[in-house]
């Protein structure tokens, strides 16, 4: 575990590389999501205050369907819930109206039955 808050740290692997991650990098930030899923959500809402914070939080970055994915894994507990879904809401806002292919706003409404 100790390894992976290393990787999470804005010093670390991930978080210094977070929006030049290949597709390796992604793998990885998603398998070790749910070892520590605080220090993931750290690293995103760290993500979100950032200048380049629409680079990351927008449809426009390749990689937003993983974000997506590891957000909408750590919306199901209730501890994160709040937290992530302010993210996801983030995201789903730069979806252009009928963009349903992969639609966050579709992933959302999944959260709440």
């Amino acid at each position: 575990m100790k390894i992976v808050e290393l990787w999470l740290g804005p010093d670390g692997w991930i978080g210094k590389n977070y929006l030049n991650l290949n597709f390796f990098g992604m793998e990885v930030l998603n398998n070790i999501s749910v070892v520590s899923p605080q220090k993931t959500l750290e690293l995103f809402e760290a993500a979100a205050c950032r200048d380049d914070a629409d680079e990351v939080f927008s449809r426009k970055n390749t990689r937003y369907h993983t974000i997506v994915s590891i957000l909408m894994s750590l919306a199901y507990d209730q501890e994160y819930f709040e937290r992530s879904v302010k993210l996801l809401i983030r995201l789903a806002l730069t979806e252009k109206p009928g963009e349903n292919s992969n639609s966050i706003r579709a992933d959302l409404d999944g959260l709440f039955h």
